[in-house]
């Protein structure tokens, strides 16, 4: 994360990213905890509306050297079948 949030701001790409859902600190955009498993009940409730996708950003650094790389999160289930720990990848 940190060499892309070094790149000048025309250069930088998308990447996806496939992780855990407590591997990262997330935040609001305003620099709240994002409630993860909140905002997933939610989707589930207005399934018929689609997949959710949230703006959240990620801390990255520690003290004065802190900064936040901002992120859509657009959660995907595993494929049916797909048992992610003992088959990785899927």
């Amino acid at each position: 994360m940190a060499s892309f949030l070094d790149q000048p701001e025309g250069t930088r790409g998308d990447f996806i990213i496939r992780t855990g859902w407590n591997m990262l600190r997330l935040e609001t955009r305003e620099g709240a905890p994002f409630d993860l498993i909140a905002a997933l009940e939610r989707m589930r409730a207005k399934a018929a509306a689609g997949p959710g996708e949230w703006v959240v950003q990620v801390p990255h650094g520690r003290g004065k050297r802190l900064r936040r790389l901002r992120l859509r999160l657009t959660p995907r289930g595993a494929p049916p079948g797909c048992i992610p720990l003992s088959s990785w990848p899927c």
